[in-house]
């Protein structure tokens, strides 16, 4: 955080991934999925290695873990 700032970008092959490290901006994004969300390949390769993670999860699962954070 004292290196990058509050939020910073990491370009890895074609893939950008992107770093918050404030809570209230992981919680605008968190509110507001529709606009932030990803694609359902993204979530399939996501899920692959944290399957139990925010971006792989879909539905009433999503629901009950956005509301727990």
């Amino acid at each position: 955080k004292e290196k990058y700032g509050d939020m910073f970008a990491v370009r890895i092959g074609t893939s950008h991934l992107y770093f918050l490290s404030r809570t209230d901006y992981i919680q605008h994004v968190i509110r507001d999925r529709h606009t932030y969300d990803v694609s359902e390949t993204t979530t399939r390769n996501f899920s692959l290695i944290f399957p139990s993670g925010i971006l792989s999860l879909r539905g009433d699962a999503w629901k009950r873990h956005a509301r727990i954070l």
